[in-house]
């Protein structure tokens, strides 16, 4: 805009000296007329034809250089238009910046106020992750608790239960001779003889052979299926006060009737649950770790029978009671609770 100024300036007074030099030609000549006013007419008049014509091409000349000079002119003003309409258009668009500039600033704003809404949050759920981790851990010390208290206590039994072996020998000697075939099962202890007796309830009408009401046949035998979990004790419970006993697979003499009653039990059982199925049996190696056996019928729990993966068991490990699953049999605490299967 400066620079525009001052080409402006400079025409005017580029103007200004024409016109002086115009006014000076003119006074030249009124002192050349003087001086011609004391010649003869002849020549005074053409002498005056001359200076006419002189300054007529003088004055074409001024009228040309005006000219040139509007021109100019008319070209600075259009030039400082349109600078004029520039600057406005630099003014709004300031005017437009400001107000994005305000718009971004609010949204910054809103921004740093939501980060840390959720550095809040987040650090609450820190604190309450933290918090339940800890009543986690008092939750699995309490069980670790009960736990060994639930051992404590199951060793009281086994040694109530050795006393009572040890006080009913004599017992057992008469057993022998009056039970027959049946002194076997008097051999392997108390418990397991009496266990291993025929419920008072009849489940097999005597009349039809058909399983009562409740119960399924899979073989040979009749099965109930719990639906309500239970720990092992209450499994064994539950069964005796069906009028059976928790699941105690018998060895037979043919492996191969042995095999297919448990694969049609399996079958059996996968098709009564949706997502496969976990259920307590008699299996057991709480009276030797490491050997199971079944505590009803005293045999032993077949290698084969195991899942796969489950195959050893050490003496130290505080699964001591056995399920039957669809990958085969597992060791689970005897503490946990799973349905009871039972059968007659």
């Amino acid at each position: 805009m400066m620079a525009m100024l001052r080409r402006l300036l400079m025409l005017v007074l580029v103007t200004s000296s024409a016109a002086k030099g115009l006014r000076a030609s003119v006074a030249n000549d009124n002192t050349i007329i003087e001086s011609y006013s004391r010649q003869p007419s002849s020549v005074v008049i053409e002498n005056l034809h001359r200076g006419h014509d002189s300054l007529i091409v003088k004055l074409r000349e001024v009228h040309d250089s005006l000219k040139d000079d509007e021109l100019k002119l008319n070209n600075v003003f259009y030039k400082l238009g349109l600078h004029d309409t520039e600057l406005k258009g630099l003014s709004s668009s300031a005017r437009h910046m400001t107000s994005s500039t305000r718009r971004i600033e609010a949204k910054l704003n809103k921004h740093a106020f939501n980060v840390d809404f959720l550095r809040r949050n987040f650090k609450a759920l820190e604190d309450r992750v933290e918090q339940e981790g800890k009543a986690s851990d008092e939750e699995m010390n309490n069980l670790e608790v009960k736990t060994v208290r639930l051992e404590e206590r199951l060793a009281e039994v086994l040694s109530r239960l050795s006393s009572l072996e040890n006080s009913t020998e004599s017992l057992k000697r008469e057993m022998r001779h009056g039970l027959g075939s049946q002194a076997k099962l008097v051999e392997s202890g108390p418990l397991v003889y009496y266990a291993s007796q025929a419920s008072p309830k009849s489940i097999f009408p005597a009349d039809q052979g058909v399983c009562a009401s409740g119960w399924t046949r899979v073989g040979h035998l009749c099965y109930w299926i719990g639906r309500e979990e239970v720990s092992y004790t209450e499994a064994v419970a539950q069964c005796t006060s069906k009028g059976g006993i928790l699941l105690s697979l018998e060895h037979q003499q043919d492996t191969r009737d042995y095999d297919d009653h448990f694969k049609a039990l399996k079958d059996h059982l996968r098709k009564e649950s949706e997502h496969g199925f976990m259920f307590f049996t008699s299996a057991t190696d709480i009276f030797t770790p490491g050997k199971w056996s079944f505590l009803i019928t005293g045999d032993s729990l077949p290698h084969k029978l195991w899942a796969k993966g489950v195959s050893s068991h050490s003496s130290n490990d505080s699964r001591h009671c056995g399920v039957i699953s669809n990958f085969g049999f597992l060791d689970v605490q005897c503490s946990q609770k799973y349905p009871a299967i039972c059968q007659v």
